[in-house]
């Protein structure tokens, strides 16, 4: 068998047994790598499973996987999604050696979040967009319900045909408490976000979650101090940053220190959410009102956990105040 298989095979949550045993053997016969991701509907022992593998299981070149995330944290693409929802045949394709062919699982195929991700097409994330409420943003307002835990996240809101918003929206019991327009758009670094999505044209407002003033930014807001200062002059005590940080040349370092500098300039916590995947850094953190990290996450999905202290921002005014020593006016949406 080549140390370098030609294609990767991937099933998602598999269901049945015996088809997956059939994959399994035709991947044996053509020298393809199998991943199976859970959680699976059978026991890697099923008798079934077996049968339908025959004698071809000892020349299988197989990885397994707990989850998507586990999936996509040890393998790096070019991934090939095979779905109903597709704009093209998978005839159509010309496959790259070490490519990853991803199928879903039989009942239901693969996750809507998954075929979102898609790194082939920028534009999906548009062509997903659903309206505030929509089915996918009412099931995450149904799950909120009785549930004081606030949750915030960005979703593409459809504006008018073929466009739509970068909304951040944040949700608590069962309703949605804040949301926020992206005022600057990603057209930079051979990117052109404002090709399909339409920029927001106000300023975020303050969300009040258990005494803390929380400002919202998304992303690329995150390389204008104007935005950071004006909600920091508006009151806010934490600037929360969800963001898909393009993966490229300095940009980790790009991420670290902007996110250090905006805590320093506006002596605010920093929350910042990085997603993970092909294209972005991950590294999610949360820095204190005077630079310091106190969270950090590495390339791959975590769980960070951290306490913000009101002690902590009051320091950080006392000791550097530099809010109250600006000589500039605060700053104007154009």
């Amino acid at each position: 068998m080549s140390e370098k298989p030609t294609l990767n095979i991937v099933l998602v949550e598999p269901r049945i047994p015996q088809n997956t045993g059939n994959v399994a053997r035709t991947c044996a016969c053509t020298a393809c790598r199998l991943h199976l991701v859970g959680p699976m509907g059978f026991a890697i022992d099923d008798k079934k499973l077996k049968h339908a593998g025959l004698d071809y299981w000892h020349y299988l070149d197989i990885s397994y996987y707990d989850s998507l995330d586990d999936f996509f944290s040890k393998n790096d693409g070019p991934f090939y999604y095979f779905t109903t929802k597709a704009p093209q045949r998978y005839t159509d394709v010309a496959y790259p050696d070490g490519a990853y062919l991803v199928f879903g699982r039989e009942d239901a195929g693969l996750p809507e979040a998954l075929l979102a991700r898609d790194d082939h097409d920028p534009d999906l994330s548009v062509k997903s967009a659903q309206p505030l409420d929509g089915g996918y943003l009412q099931h995450l307002l149904a799950e909120s319900a009785g549930n004081g835990l606030t949750s915030l996240f960005t979703v593409h809101v459809p504006s008018t045909a073929g466009r739509a918003v970068n909304t951040l929206v944040a949700i608590r019991d069962g309703a949605i408490v804040a949301r926020y327009a992206k005022l600057h758009l990603y057209d930079a670094f051979s990117i052109q976000e404002s090709r399909r999505v339409d920029p927001g044209d106000s300023i975020p407002p303050l969300l009040d979650v258990d005494g803390f003033k929380i400002g919202l930014m998304t992303c690329y807001d995150l390389r204008f101090p104007e935005l950071a200062l004006t909600l920091a002059l508006k009151g806010a005590d934490v600037l929360v940053v969800p963001a898909a940080w393009v993966k490229g040349p300095l940009k980790e370092h790009h991420w670290a220190t902007l996110l250090a500098a905006r805590a320093l300039d506006t002596t605010c916590y920093v929350v910042a959410s990085g997603e993970c995947g092909n294209k972005n850094i991950g590294q999610s953190r949360v820095v204190d009102p005077l630079g310091v990290t106190i969270a950090a996450a590495a390339e791959a999905p975590a769980l960070l956990m951290t306490e913000l202290q009101r002690e902590r921002i009051t320091l950080a005014r006392q000791q550097l105040p530099v809010l109250r020593n600006r000589r500039f006016a605060p700053p104007q949406l154009l």
